[in-house]
């Protein structure tokens, strides 16, 4: 399936590919951190966001067989991986209207990223989570380091949301 039709095919099967994305997560056993570890942790005030994040021990195996797994479900090329700016990460990706891969239009999906110790998760619905404690700690992390300022607003807001999750859930305990 080509162009226009494979798009179309893409955007029918949206259901069908986040399922498809959960299944795999929970498959693998990989570990989801950042926004969506923390949406699924708290639960009342979230985030937005489009893209899967998860510590994988293969990232780039990881990345490979998700996108041909979702190439699968839509019938056609529309999912590709590639390196991520930091080593160690792959990135999987959507075309994008212009169908074309590397464009700015591009959709990101998922990123597997190699874990640098070992992670503490809980498992919320058979998929695998970080601990709000180490999110809490990574976004610490990152407001201090001065490489990572583009990040602030968002890690900044992220920290707020956990603070106000945990007063909200402790108000209604």
């Amino acid at each position: 399936m080509k162009g226009r039709n494979l798009k179309v095919n893409v955007i029918d099967k949206q259901d069908n590919v986040n399922n498809q994305i959960k299944k795999f997560l929970e498959q693998e056993g990989v570990i989801v951190y950042g926004a969506r570890s923390i949406n699924a942790q708290t639960g009342i005030i979230t985030r937005p966001t489009d893209d899967w994040d998860a510590f994988s021990s293969k990232p780039k195996q990881s990345a490979d067989k998700l996108q041909k797994k979702l190439d699968k479900i839509v019938k056609g090329d529309y999912f590709y991986s590639k390196p991520a700016m930091h080593k160690g990460t792959w990135k999987v990706m959507g075309l994008g209207d212009d169908m074309k891969p590397g464009t700015i239009d591009d959709e990101g999906i998922a990123d597997f990223s190699s874990p640098e110790k070992k992670i503490p998760f809980r498992k919320i619905n058979r998929i695998k989570y970080r601990l709000l404690k180490e999110e809490i700690k990574a976004k610490k992390k990152s407001l201090a380091d001065k490489e990572m300022k583009f990040r602030n607003e968002k890690d900044r807001g992220d920290l707020n949301r956990i603070k106000a999750n945990l007063k909200i859930k402790t108000l209604l305990n």
